[in-house]
């Protein structure tokens, strides 16, 4: 059982938006989906779902095109655009709609709003409902189906904290329960406490599929260090093979451990005033090996590059 991405490829004009891309997305795992903006991913999760036809490639679901499923809704639960909800019906109306439509029982309507937490607003109009409430609306609409497989787009978009939370653990027991859950979210600090495994791409291609341990730990850590006299333990950590950084008032250290460092330090009676690992972060992870494949970019942040008081900047 698995949804299977084999070779999909996709060109708008003279631009490839996706490029032979080929992944799988199995029950018991909470599979998160990155990439810069403009990377194709929801042009990825369109093809997937057939809204668009892909130039190559195919995807399956248990075996099936999307397309030849019956009830669609029953096999795979989608929440691609929140918004896309006539603002005049109820929220307990669309949902009785969409059930109609894949043969899914009334009493379910009520079982997913009451999981949501939208019960309190299921008869007032969508139009009156804030982005957050939008958001549980479609992720009810996801689960009306009682569904194997979750495709989600930034599901926490526009979620509370307590929001946030409950969705994080709600999604982690979906998997638990052996479903699969495929999510895509630029919250990539939130997203590193319940994902399993990472896809990411980058201009429609393949850079990793791999666990999130694995990828956080092919991004190298580095060791802080405070010292007032950093210019010569510099000089020496460098002379046995440590890279070495100067910033903001530290040396920051990689290719060497902090028992090494520590050693050195006391070896040459140099005192040190801080000494800590720098943990990588899944954000940290991301930007490291997408550096080279975003299409947008943005300057940098206020004080940076500026000019001493009384000076002009080059």
């Amino acid at each position: 059982m698995a949804i299977v991405v084999d070779g999909l490829t996709k060109a708008y004009g003279p631009k490839t938006v996706v490029d032979d891309l080929s992944f799988e997305v199995v029950p018991g795992k909470v599979t998160g989906f990155l990439g810069p903006n403009g990377a194709g991913k929801s042009t990825t999760m369109r093809l997937m779902l057939d809204l668009d036809r892909p130039d190559a490639g195919r995807v399956t679901v248990d075996g099936q095109r999307f397309r030849d499923i019956q009830y669609p809704a029953r096999a795979v639960g989608t929440l691609l655009e929140a918004q896309a909800v006539h603002p005049k019906r109820t929220a307990r109306n669309h949902l009785r709609m969409l059930a109609a439509c894949s043969r899914v029982p009334d009493s379910r309507v009520d079982e997913v709003m009451e999981v949501t937490g939208i019960t309190p607003a299921a008869n007032k109009t969508v139009g009156a409902f804030s982005l957050g409430m939008r958001q549980r609306l479609g992720l009810a609409s996801a689960l009306l189906g009682d569904p194997i497989y979750m495709m989600l787009d930034e599901p926490a978009n526009g979620l509370d904290p307590e929001g946030m939370r409950w969705i994080r653990k709600y999604l982690r027991g979906l998997a638990n329960e052996g479903r699969a859950v495929f999510v895509s979210s630029h919250l990539l600090a939130e997203l590193s406490l319940f994902v399993d495994y990472l896809i990411v791409i980058g201009k429609g291609r393949l850079m990793a599929m791999t666990s999130v341990d694995e990828f956080m730990a092919e991004s190298q850590t580095a060791i802080l260090v405070r010292t007032p006299r950093p210019d010569e333990l510099k000089v020496e950590l460098e002379n046995r093979g440590a890279t070495v950084l100067a910033e903001d008032g530290e040396l920051r250290v990689s290719d060497t451990s902090a028992a090494a460092i520590g050693d050195l330090a006391a070896l040459l009676g140099i005192p040190l005033h801080g000494l800590r690992e720098k943990t990588t972060s899944l954000e940290d992870a991301f930007l490291e090996l997408t550096a080279d494949e975003r299409e947008y970019r943005t300057g940098g942040t206020p004080g940076e590059n500026a000019a001493p008081s009384g000076e002009v900047a080059p």
